[in-house]
């Protein structure tokens, strides 16, 4: 689906080259005031790669959440993953996990904070609003449609992921868990330590492996995956949301996300 939204960054910057270019007075009735608009024609993914040691990374979590507020946080899907020298490890009440390190090593993450842009290039978060602004408007090469069901009971999660494209498409499925609301250790640009800090959308573990399901999509028909994984105790399934993509060698063909504790 594609939806129009509004970019007022633009409108700014367009009105001052347009001062300092002329001096061509337009009268009032023909002048227009208000955000340029844009297509959003697929979602983005950010892989934020963080650590709670790290000093910069509060300044990319507050980016992450402008670009949400300016796009919409069900277009710009974001996923804290924790690892490497500047995390703490769950044996240590932190949050970095086994996967969150292969991430970081397989991406070849040395400093913090780091995000990819539906698997781009690794970019300074100072970098992401251009790259996320340029991808929303980039054709989804394939939707995703998710169903979930979560026994409160057995805390047993259940998710339906529904491909289809319109021409025919080879990738990799992947799903992960993040988590909202997790209040922990983080270090502040200042140096200083905040134990009641509100980490969101932090990776939380895979569901189907660390790269996922090979997925062939064939033009117009629909590719139907079922999975089914346990709820860790330690997870609060409230906060929780399921991340779905497809990927290739040439990126994230589309993301969506989708509450655990959704009723549908």
């Amino acid at each position: 689906m594609i939806l129009k939204r509004f970019f007022p960054l633009l409108l700014g910057m367009v009105a001052a080259v347009g001062g300092f270019s002329s001096c061509e007075n337009i009268d009032e009735a023909d002048r227009w005031e208000g955000p340029l608009p844009f297509e959003v024609r697929k979602n983005v993914l950010i892989e934020d790669f963080t650590g709670q040691m790290c000093l910069n990374c509060p300044l990319a979590s507050e980016e992450v959440h402008k670009l949400q507020e300016a796009y919409g946080a069900e277009h710009v899907i974001a996923v804290a993953i924790h690892g490497g020298a500047l995390s703490i490890s769950k044996d240590k009440n932190g949050l970095a996990t086994d996967e969150g390190n292969a991430y970081v090593s397989h991406w070849g993450i040395d400093a913090f904070p780091k995000g990819k842009i539906d698997r781009g290039n690794t970019l300074d978060y100072q970098s992401w609003g251009g790259a996320v602004y340029t991808n929303l408007q980039k054709e989804a090469a394939v939707g995703i449609a998710l169903l979930g069901n979560y026994d409160a009971a057995t805390r047993m999660f259940k998710a339906q992921v529904s491909l289809k494209a319109p021409e025919a498409v080879a990738g990799h499925l992947q799903l992960w868990l993040t988590e909202d609301n997790i209040t922990a250790l983080q270090r502040q640009p200042e140096g200083s330590m905040d134990r009641a800090y509100v980490h969101n959308h932090v990776f939380r573990q895979t569901i189907n492996g660390l790269w996922g399901d090979a997925v062939q999509v064939s033009a117009g028909e629909e590719s139907v995956h079922t999975y089914e994984v346990q709820i860790p105790a330690d997870y609060v399934a409230e906060n929780l949301n399921l991340v779905a993509f497809v990927y290739n060698d040439s990126g994230v063909l589309q993301v969506e996300q989708l509450s655990v504790c959704s009723k549908n």
